[in-house]
């Protein structure tokens, strides 16, 4: 049996972006901001499907969870995700790293612990 990574990504401080547009009235901005999140979720699963063969769990909002082998799975290519997202959408992006789907969720939430762009890996 292959050994599995599983992989859950959440975009940070997105939601208090989103209040400020909607409390300022910016809506032509809130609506670009929301099709870079979209864009920029769906280029990194893309990236990780390209570059760990990922299975990809979801991927919508400013969230993905997807699943590599560990035989693919390296941090630095976690890594070149989180930049890409980063570079997309002017935020960070956090992720969670573990032996199973719990794991890797634990150790997102300890990663938003952390703060903004954190990885934790189990």
């Amino acid at each position: 049996m292959t050994e599995r990574v599983f992989i859950i990504g959440d975009g940070d401080g997105i939601r208090k972006k989103i209040e400020s547009y909607l409390l300022n009235g910016d809506l032509d901005r809130l609506g670009a901001f929301s099709l870079a999140i979209t864009d920029a979720i769906s280029k990194i699963a893309q990236l990780a499907v390209a570059a760990m063969e990922s299975s990809i769990i979801f991927a919508g909002g400013d969230d993905i969870f997807f699943i590599a082998t560990l035989r693919d799975y390296r941090e630095e290519k976690i890594r070149s995700l989180m930049a890409e997202f980063s570079r997309l959408t002017e935020c960070s992006i956090s992720f969670g790293i573990g032996p199973s789907a719990v794991a890797a969720f634990i150790n997102l939430r300890r990663a938003k612990a952390k703060g903004p762009g954190s990885l934790v890996v189990s």
